[in-house]
């Protein structure tokens, strides 16, 4: 049945010049069967002003919608309002910046990428999603992010990146302690502080805040313990963060185009750290010293770059 459905998909794919990344990952389930998912392409939702693409898939039914505005529209509401099992949720460029849609009726919406979307905040209704476990609101134009969603129980994947408000992005304070999400991605998201008591997040494993604008990171990244990946490439950063001495499980640590001059030693000295990428000026400064003094490889295993 999955073969099945997987070739009706691919043929639908080819009609309607979908691209293959969508619709692989719209497929990629173990259990395909029980999932219906619902993708929306240039769209406005509930508000449509051009002829749009709307596809609702399960194993049972493929239904390509490609209608006028106003038969659309009527589709579409039918759509949102029968599916209350959908699990993912697929909208780029649909402009839902400018609507009210409440994804808080999806009550096991778990996959939820909201790219390009034209929003100036994180809708309130998905709050209310308590079995989501990916969001991806990123390519959209955030002047602040609030409290509550960096405090979701569930959220285990969140995407802020590519930020493009002209305005730099408010990261919240006193957040509460986080032991659900695993991966952070604010690259790109026009940050220039981060609030004290902001990283709260022990669980966390990846955490990339690359090709922003901030200078310092507050000690308290001293409490993401489980952090094996941390890329801070790309900001105005002039001295090493001491926190990174308590992140026993770092395995990779980028701080290219940063302009830290001065490393400390422990720092290769670290024993789990894998992967190390020095700014330019401390590369060139101190690699053949550090490597002259260091006659029995010590430090081989960490690779620089």
């Amino acid at each position: 049945m999955v073969k099945i459905y997987i070739v009706i998909v691919s043929v639908l794919m080819s009609i309607l010049s979908i691209g293959q990344d969508v619709i692989s990952d719209l497929y990629k389930s173990d259990e395909a069967y029980r999932r219906i998912e619902v993708l929306l392409d240039s769209t406005e939702v509930l508000g449509l002003k051009k002829e749009s693409l709307v596809l609702a898939l399960d194993c049972r039914n493929v239904i390509p919608l490609k209608e006028g505005k106003y038969t659309l529209r009527k589709k579409i509401k039918k759509v949102y309002y029968e599916l209350d099992s959908l699990v993912r949720f697929y909208s780029s460029s649909s402009r839902l910046g400018e609507t009210s849609f409440d994804f808080s009726r999806f009550k096991e919406l778990e996959y939820l990428h909201l790219i390009a979307d034209s929003l100036i905040i994180v809708p309130q209704s998905i709050k209310q999603c308590q079995n989501i476990k990916l969001l991806n609101v990123s390519i959209n134009r955030f002047k602040e992010l609030p409290k509550w969603l960096f405090e979701h129980s569930t959220i285990q994947i969140l995407n802020v990146s590519d930020n493009a408000s002209i305005n730099t992005l408010i990261l919240p304070n006193n957040v509460g302690q986080n032991v659900s999400l695993l991966k952070l991605n604010l690259n790109k998201a026009n940050i220039v502080n981060i609030p004290v008591l902001f990283l709260n997040f022990v669980g966390l494993i990846e955490l990339d805040l690359s090709e922003n604008n901030f200078s310092k990171i507050p000690l308290s990244i001293k409490k993401c313990t489980n952090l094996h990946k941390l890329n801070l490439a790309g900001n105005p950063i002039t001295e090493f963060p001491e926190g990174i001495r308590y992140l026993n499980s770092l395995e990779y640590l980028n701080l290219k185009e940063t302009q830290i001059e001065d490393i400390p030693k422990w720092v290769f000295e670290m024993k789990n750290l894998k992967h190390l990428g020095l700014p330019s000026t401390y590369f060139n400064k101190h690699l053949e010293e550090l490597f002259e003094k260091d006659l029995d490889n010590k430090y081989y295993p960490i690779k620089l770059f």
